[in-house]
């Protein structure tokens, strides 16, 4: 229950750090979608007027260092997020893996215990062997002496009769 517990936990940290990096992406997304609108705005602008080559090859350079720079930072967002996410399962696993060991050492501790309570059952249970032998070679001595003496009395009413 306490692993579950801090596995849903750290589920949910998880969960937030995705979702948190979903959001950015999805700003991102939209700010560079704006600048291609407005980039596409420039372009039909320009095919409506006069225009010389050199005003477009400016007008285009701007663009794209503007997107080059957005996309540079974005990729340092994302490989800052993804450090992040990789930095919390190495903890996730660090911590199950602890708690796999300390289960792991109980089980083993409670099988020794296991063992050395059935190693004394068994002596336990080669003591009582020994004892019924001893029992039974008694009786079967016994049952033999009481048949003697029966055959004897036997004898002897016989004898008297």
């Amino acid at each position: 229950e306490v692993m579950n517990a801090s596995l849903a936990g750290q589920q949910e940290k998880l969960d937030e750090s995705f979702a948190k990096q979903q959001e950015r992406l999805d700003a991102s997304f939209a700010e560079q979608q704006k600048r291609m609108e407005e980039s596409l705005s420039v372009l039909s602008g320009l095919t409506n007027m006069e225009f010389d080559t050199e005003k477009m090859e400016a007008i285009l350079s701007e663009q794209h260092k503007a997107l080059t720079a957005s996309l540079g930072g974005q990729e340092d967002k994302l490989s800052a997020g993804f450090g992040d996410v990789r930095r919390d399962i190495n903890d996730l696993q660090n911590n199950l893996s602890e708690k796999v060991h300390a289960e792991s050492v109980k089980v083993y501790r409670n099988m020794q215990d296991y063992l050395k309570e059935q190693d004394h059952h068994d002596a336990d249970e080669a003591l009582l062997a020994k004892k019924y032998k001893t029992l039974k070679i008694f009786g079967i001595f016994n049952v033999l002496l009481t048949i003697i003496n029966i055959a004897i009395c036997a004898f002897f009413l016989l004898l008297i009769l």
